[in-house]
């Protein structure tokens, strides 16, 4: 199984190699254990550098699954740089409209178990098309991540 984890800046990738230090490193950014292959690309902030994901379209297409995370979205203090958070609602910030996800995060939290990573099943992901300022942060008392 390959497993490809897309984020954003340096500070994320390190977090996770540090979590994934139990894994075999297979190459620069690549861990191993048993049958599954965990990839991190890192694609830069606000998607100023695509072609920095075109480069690693090999990767993504050969990957069963593909987990896009940042540390800029954490609004939960019980949150730490490297948490997997897997939602099961979905909010926009801009229309107000709610999804709720059929996922099955056991299934993740399995493949994780060996890392030192943190997974954490259900919560709220509230979208935005804008950077969520610290203070309307504050305000969101039924929400656990940001996705800017």
């Amino acid at each position: 199984m390959n497993i490809c984890i897309v984020t954003a800046m340096a500070e994320e990738v390190n977090a996770l190699q540090q979590g994934l230090s139990c894994f075999n490193k297979k190459g620069n950014l690549c861990y191993a254990s048993g049958d599954i292959n965990i990839y991190l690309i890192k694609c830069g902030v606000l998607f100023r550098k695509p072609k920095r994901l075109e480069r690693k379209l090999d990767i993504l297409k050969k990957s069963d699954i593909v987990i896009l995370c940042g540390i800029s979205g954490a609004v939960s203090k019980k949150l730490k740089i490297g948490d997997i958070v897997i939602p099961d609602k979905i909010i926009s910030l801009n229309n107000k409209r709610k999804y709720f996800i059929n996922n099955n995060p056991e299934y993740l939290k399995d493949i994780f178990k060996k890392s030192k990573l943190n997974v954490i099943n259900g919560g709220v992901l509230a979208t935005s098309d804008h950077f969520v300022s610290t203070e309307e942060k504050e305000k969101m008392s039924s929400v656990d991540i940001v996705d800017m």
